[in-house]
């Protein structure tokens, strides 16, 4: 699983503001023990509301990109390669 830390930093690049709050909530299951939380809020549609919630259309597109970055990253050559790109 990604950082919280690579998730900002890839909202950094891509929407010039870092959405901490969208990230906390979005990955709120697993902080409090669900097992495989990914299986909630990590749909699109579902990631997109959450953020859109917050802050509007912006931070849709950062829920968006949490969802992407938590599925690019299931593979390790991949994770890697996006750690490399948003270092």
């Amino acid at each position: 699983m990604p950082s919280h830390k690579l998730h900002r930093r890839v909202c950094k690049a891509i929407l010039n503001e870092a959405y901490p709050d969208v990230d906390r909530l979005l990955d709120l299951p697993g902080l409090v023990g669900v097992k495989r939380h990914r299986r909630f809020l990590h749909d699109p549609l579902s990631a997109f509301m959450v953020g859109y919630a917050l802050h509007g259309q912006r931070g849709g597109l950062a829920g968006l990109l949490h969802v992407l970055v938590d599925h690019a990253c299931n593979d390790k050559r991949v994770r890697k390669l996006v750690e490399a790109a948003f270092k």
